[in-house]
C-alpha cells in the first residue's frame, strides 16, 4: 500500500534522512521510535506532499507520488495527523463545522456550483462531533476555544471520516490526559480492522508501547532512527535500552535492517 525506498530529504545545508526504506502492508501499524528531531517528523511530511525529497521516491497504492501536492496524495487515499495541532492542523479562527471540511469544502455534499451546502455541513459536522466526543458549546465555536485534546479529537474525526487507505499521524497524542490517550489510541488501532489498509506514523517509545496495550492481532514494524536520520542495521540504536524497557522483546530485533517486527499484542507483555 505505501512504500518508501532510498529516500533522502533534508533541509539547504543538513541531510535528514539518508536512504529510508520502508514497506507498509495492509492492516500494519509502523512506529518510528528514537530521540525526538532524528527525522521522524521530516518523514511524515515528505510522504504527506508537504516537503520535497532529494532522493528516492514514495509510492501510494502503486502509483509514485514523490513531488506531488498534499491536495494530490490526499485524493489518493492519504490522511495526515500532524505533529503541531495548532499550526498544521486547523485553523484557529475557523469554527468547529468548518475545520471538520477543511480538507472537502469544494466537494460534493459540501458544496455546490461553488457555494457551500449550509445543510450538509452541520449534518456532518454533528455527526462526526457526536461519534468522536468532541466537547464544544456549538458547531459555530472558534477551533482555538476547544481544548487540547478536544481538539486532536476533532483532527482525527476528519482524517479517519475520510475512510483514507492510509493514516499518517505524527505524535498524536502529545500533550494529552491518559483518558484522551487512550480514545485516540482506541480509534487508530479500530481503523486497522475496517475493511482498509491503515499506515500510522509514531515517535515516541511510550506511545508505541501503549498500542500494543488493546491487545490486537495486528504487526507494527519500529525503526530506530540513528543520528544521521536513518535506520541502523549494524548496532544496537541510541533507543535500544528504552525500547526493551517498554516491553519490546530483542528476539524480534533484525540486526540487517535495524527493524523490529512483533504482535502489537505481545508488546508491553511481561517477558
Amino acid at each position: 500500500m505505501l512504500r518508501i525506498r532510498n529516500l533522502d530529504a533534508g533541509y539547504t545545508n543538513l541531510k535528514v534522512l539518508r536512504r529510508i526504506s520502508i514497506h507498509v502492508r495492509a492492516g500494519e501499524i509502523v512506529g518510528l521510535a528514537g530521540v525526538s528531531g532524528n527525522g521522524q517528523r521530516t518523514l511524515a511530511e515528505v510522504v504527506a506532499g508537504l516537503r520535497p525529497a532529494t532522493q528516492g521516491e514514495v509510492t501510494l497504492g502503486g502509483r509514485n507520488v514523490t513531488g506531488h501536492s498534499p491536495r494530490s496524495i490526499m485524493a489518493l487515499g492519504l490522511s495526515y495527523i500532524p505533529e503541531e495541532r495548532m499550526r498544521d492542523g486547523m485553523i484557529r479562527e475557523f469554527t468547529v463545522a468548518e475545520n471538520l471540511i477543511l480538507r472537502e469544502f469544494d466537494q460534493p455534499p459540501y458544496a455546490r456550483s461553488g457555494f457551500l451546502n449550509r445543510g450538509a455541513i452541520q449534518r456532518n459536522s454533528r455527526e462526526l462531533v457526536k461519534s468522536y466526543s468532541v466537547k464544544t458549546p456549538s458547531l459555530e465555536t472558534p477551533a482555538k476555544s476547544l481544548s487540547g485534546g478536544n481538539i486532536r479529537k476533532l483532527i482525527l474525526a476528519r482524517e479517519i471520516s475520510r475512510r483514507p487507505q492510509v493514516i499518517i499521524a505524527a505524535q498524536p497524542t502529545r500533550g494529552l490526559d491518559i483518558g484522551a490517550t487512550e480514545y485516540v489510541h482506541a480509534r487508530l488501532l479500530d481503523e486497522t480492522h475496517i475493511g482498509g489498509r491503515r499506515h500510522r506514523f509514531v515517535s515516541d517509545v511510550v506511545e508505541i508501547n501503549g498500542m500494543g496495550e488493546f491487545g490486537r492481532p495486528t504487526t507494527t514494524t519500529v525503526f530506530a532512527p540513528g543520528p544521521d536520520g536513518r535506520a541502523v542495521p549494524t548496532h544496537a540504536p541510541a533507543c535500544l535500552p528504552e525500547l526493551i524497557r517498554a516491553g519490546f522483546d530483542p528476539g524480534f530485533l533484525d540486526h540487517r535492517t535495524g527493524t523490529w517486527t512483533m504482535p502489537l499484542d505481545l508488546v508491553g507483555a511481561p517477558s
